[in-house]
């Protein structure tokens, strides 16, 4: 006996289109506002949608409009791949025609669940980066679980596609914003992967729901929310977290530029053991973009290291064998076959490199060595992990007699540029109006000063370093939150802005309180409270 189907669906505000029929009245606060049987216009869903008016109950479409409905899903998700899959993000992935066709048909197969479709839509529709970044790791994550001969793939690589649905949740400007989170939003961020786990059991997906609670985890234990261990996550979740970091890694965001695939592997390399090694070496193959410096066998059987990345033509880098340095040839009648390895300096290496150079004063090391030891931090960390212990490591040197004075100063010359570049770069990113004052006295020690503008600049404070005279008649002229007088003695300002004051120890002790933090918030605003001066 064939069981009759229903004849009305739930839709989100998102998914319903103009000319869908209500099924029943739709209520708002117990006041009808639209009667069943109405039909809706597209002035009508717009308003909806900025009413957040979430779901709307109306009458189940015909078939041919189901269809319509499909192809233009199917074609949004195609375009979408397009724009995601240059050469040099995706190298030699959907070359195959066989690979199109399986993604085309295991996608199409997904969004005839009517749920599900209309939940892959809500990421289209609250923000397109989210979209994109979905149906990137759909693909790659797909794709790469059939290279690697996984069985079952159609049952679980829905996950793949839905598995950031809980952050759909989440504000919008929280997740764009370009200042360091606080540890209370940084939670509330964090709240997307429980938050999917539980949209994903209402869709019947309980199989996958883990993908969303357990794809910020990794192997090692530092991932959230549980920070489960290798262990406790299967070879479908590791290698879930692989393609999702490589995917924002290369991916440009609201605040962050997106990296070569060369960069995205070596900074995940460089995050040792964060990820399975040896998932991250054949996720590497399958791409067939290599890192720079990585040991790899071309198909002549010789054994070779990549020299330097083609930009225009990724899959055919620049190599040498024992015998010469050759581009790999367009006619491919020699490629890389495979990985044999690629190690990576670790941050903690790099900072010993760069401080041995810096010692050595050797420039071109040391400019090299610190564009590396940059990726592996965020810039907000850049003071925190660089500067701060840099200058702590000299100042130690002095004071046990290893360095001699005219080395010393040579050395901190040499941070002085490095912190004049990087201030720089913090002046063109922040487009906001100087928020604080800085003005000095009796101190005579630039490289102390600048390594303390920098942590002001990370932690979102626009600065402005003036003599006393100049800031008179700075005030004048503007309005600044903050003013800091650093030296022995304070200055009195007229006007009522916070005004903090500290001595050369006391700017030494609060730089060596941060030195190493990770900085998550406020801390240095609470930090510097201690030396408020009354109004």
């Amino acid at each position: 006996m064939a069981v009759a189907q229903k004849s009305y669906e739930y839709c989100t505000v998102h998914t319903v289109c103009s000319g869908d029929e209500l099924y029943s009245d739709l209520r708002v606060e117990n006041q009808v506002w639209m009667r069943s049987g109405h039909i809706l216009t597209e002035h009508e869903i717009e308003f909806l949608k900025k009413r957040n008016i979430r779901t709307i109950c109306v009458k189940r479409r015909k078939f041919n409009d189901i269809d319509e409905s499909l192809k233009s899903v199917t074609d949004l998700f195609f375009q979408a791949v397009g724009y995601n899959s240059l050469e040099m993000r995706y190298g030699r992935t959907l070359k195959d025609s066989t690979d199109i066709q399986f993604i085309k048909e295991l996608f199409l197969s997904y969004m005839k669940n009517a749920q599900w479709r209309e939940h892959f839509l809500m990421l289209k529709d609250f923000d397109g980066y989210l979209y994109r970044h979905a149906t990137d790791v759909f693909t790659l994550a797909t794709l790469f679980a059939k290279h690697e001969n996984m069985p079952n793939i159609s049952q679980f690589a829905i996950g793949y596609l839905l598995y950031d649905i809980g952050t759909v949740y989440t504000s919008l400007l929280l997740l764009q914003k370009k200042d360091p989170f606080t540890n209370a939003e940084k939670r509330v961020v964090q709240q997307h992967v429980e938050r999917g786990e539980i949209m994903l059991e209402s869709l019947g997906l309980e199989h996958v729901s883990h993908f969303s609670k357990q794809h910020h985890e990794r192997i090692d234990g530092s991932g959230y929310p549980y920070a489960l261990t290798e262990e406790d996550l299967s070879v479908e979740v590791q290698l879930l977290q692989i393609v999702d970091t490589y995917s924002a890694l290369t991916m440009k965001r609201a605040h962050q530029p997106a990296m070569s695939a060369s960069e995205a592997f070596e900074h995940m390399y460089r995050l040792g053991t964060q990820f399975n090694k040896q998932l991250l070496n054949r996720f590497i193959e399958f791409i067939g973009i290599y890192p720079k410096g990585s040991i790899v066998e071309l198909t002549t059987g010789e054994k070779a290291v990549v020299e330097a990345n083609n930009e225009l033509m990724q899959l055919l880098p620049r190599v040498r064998t024992a015998h010469k340095s050759m581009i790999l040839p367009m006619d491919l009648s020699i490629t890389i076959k495979r990985l044999v390895s690629y190690e990576v300096d670790t941050a903690k290496e790099l900072f010993t490199h760069l401080s041995n150079y810096l010692i050595k004063g050797d420039t071109q090391h040391v400019q090299r060595y610190y564009e590396q030891l940059k990726l592996c931090y965020e810039c907000k960390d850049w003071s925190t992990q660089i500067f701060i212990p840099i200058y702590h490591l000299l100042q130690m040197l002095k004071r046990t007699n290893y360095l001699q004075t005219e080395h010393l100063q040579h050395a901190l010359s040499k941070l002085q540029l490095l912190l004049d570049d990087t201030l720089q770069q913090f002046r063109n990113e922040n487009v906001k109006e100087p928020t604080l004052l800085m003005t000095t006295n009796t101190l005579e020690n630039p490289t102390l000063i600048k390594i303390f503008k920098s942590l002001l600049y990370t932690q979102g404070w626009s600065v402005y370093a003036k003599s006393k005279e100049s800031c008179e008649q700075v005030l004048e002229q503007m309005y600044l939150e903050h003013i800091i007088t650093i030296g022995d003695h304070p200055y009195q300002f007229s006007t009522k802005q916070q005004n903090f004051h500290l001595t050369e120890p006391q700017l030494n002790s609060l730089l060596e309180y941060f030195s190493g933090k990770y900085m998550t918030g406020k801390e240095l605003e609470t930090y510097l409270k201690k030396y408020k001066r009354p109004i």
